[in-house]
């Protein structure tokens, strides 16, 4: 049995040398939640001998069911949903995406590896803690090539307020036509106003050293959900919420009114939960779980209910 503490991004290689992707800080007892990126096959990215294809390129709800077809789902009573899952007695390695960072600020194999490097030790000379950057993506599994993105994960949130900082400092902004793409292709997946996002962009995505770079930003330890969900059914109404990091955050997690009731609002799905950062009134469309306490959550990002955010 393979038993860690694996937190969001964290990869994950089964026994068939098939690459997932952990999703979030909490995982039941019995394995990891997880979407599957890569599977042995005729792609581009390779590892020794051997080659890999891409399973999951652009990420929603929809998209990770579609890719995660073949990968066992269990209903998980905590969090009230379906989840992907691998199975411990299938997990060969776990990668935290922190020890990739590590090893890349002390050592770098080749022309990308090295251009990361640079990257962290630009992020950590301005105050960002090495320590809770992590290298995730291609570069983590060690499967990159030489048109490979560079991918970083934040843990924990007093780096992630630092990082909000230091990362606009560091990486150039995309393109105009590139940023138009991204808005875009957000509003078409998730159907948000493009305008909520764009001001958050500039936290997410860059380009150093003409390398494209994605930066997502989570929680640096597990959560220990122990209040089941008794039910749940699909809402839509108006909520308030107050400015937050917990919006950046993967998963989001904010707190919101709700009638005149305050509630934990989670998000699946960062670019709703950016869409609510700045905080206000929205109209939104999610999954209200009662808990066996008698507290309510309300989800956003799940295939069980439509979800949806917008400005009031």
């Amino acid at each position: 049995m393979y038993r860690v503490r694996v937190l969001d991004h964290f990869g994950i290689v089964d026994r068939g040398l098939r690459l997932y992707v952990a999703v979030g800080p909490y995982h039941p007892i019995n394995g990891f939640i997880a979407y599957l990126k890569y599977v042995p096959g005729s792609g581009p990215w390779r590892r020794s001998s051997v080659t890999f294809s891409r399973v999951l390129s652009v990420y929603s709800p929809y998209a990770v069911d579609e890719a995660c077809r073949g990968v066992e789902k269990v209903y998980d009573p905590m969090l009230g949903v379906e989840v992907p899952i691998v199975k411990l007695d299938r997990v060969q390695r776990v990668v935290d995406p922190r020890d990739a960072a590590s090893r890349l600020l002390s050592t770098c194999r080749d022309e990308l590896e090295c251009v990361a490097s640079q990257l962290l030790a630009d992020l950590a000379s301005l105050g960002l803690d090495p320590s809770c950057i992590g290298v995730t993506g291609s570069i983590m599994f060690g499967i990159h090539g030489r048109h490979s993105d560079i991918d970083l994960a934040i843990y924990g949130e007093r780096c992630a307020e630092v990082a909000t900082e230091v990362v606009p400092m560091v990486l150039q902004r995309v393109s105009d036509g590139r940023r138009r793409l991204i808005l875009e292709n957000l509003s078409a997946i998730h159907g948000v106003d493009p305008k909520l996002v764009d001001q958050f962009i500039d936290l997410r995505r860059g380009v150093y050293r003409s390398i494209e770079v994605t930066v997502v930003y989570t929680w640096g330890d597990p959560w220990d959900l122990r209040d089941p969900v008794r039910s749940s059914a699909c809402f839509e109404g108006v909520v308030e919420v107050e400015p937050s990091l917990g919006a950046l955050m993967y998963p989001a997690r904010l707190e919101a009114d709700v009638g005149g009731e305050r509630i934990e609002v989670v998000s699946y799905e960062s670019t709703l939960a950016l869409a609510m950062g700045r905080g206000g009134r929205f109209r939104v469309r999610g999954a209200m779980q009662l808990l066996a306490s008698g507290a309510k959550r309300l989800v956003l990002g799940v295939r069980e209910c439509e979800t949806g955010v917008e400005p009031i």
